[in-house]
């Protein structure tokens, strides 16, 4: 964890990023283009009844916020200023790491619609 939050660290780290309404999908595409940043948008899959009938239906897990992993040192300009993106997550001053085992990695997502 970064002690001073104001001189970011040059490691990578995880970090909550706060997208467009209903715009996590475009976020993490365009973050996922970035060299040096990977990007996590968890989805939930599901039937859902319409007038038409049942239909599959895929939505954000965390409506508004999506995962990535990235220095601040080097790619936070980049990441704050991609399509889809608003802000990182932030309390005051200080921009929170998120665990590394809160995220999975890559090969152990089950299902990619």
């Amino acid at each position: 964890m970064i002690d001073d939050p104001i001189i970011p660290s040059d490691e990578a780290a995880w970090y909550c990023v706060r997208t467009k309404t209903k715009r996590e999908h475009v976020a993490a595409r365009s973050l996922a283009q970035l060299d040096g940043v990977q990007s996590f948008c968890p989805r939930l899959r599901y039937r859902k009844a319409t007038r038409r009938g049942k239909i599959w239906w895929v939505e954000a897990m965390f409506p508004g916020y999506i995962f990535a992993f990235f220095s601040r040192l080097k790619r936070e300009r980049d990441v704050v200023h991609s399509h889809g993106v608003m802000k990182l997550l932030k309390f005051g001053a200080h921009i929170p790491e998120i665990p590394p085992h809160f995220v999975p990695k890559p090969q152990q997502e089950t299902e990619k619609p």
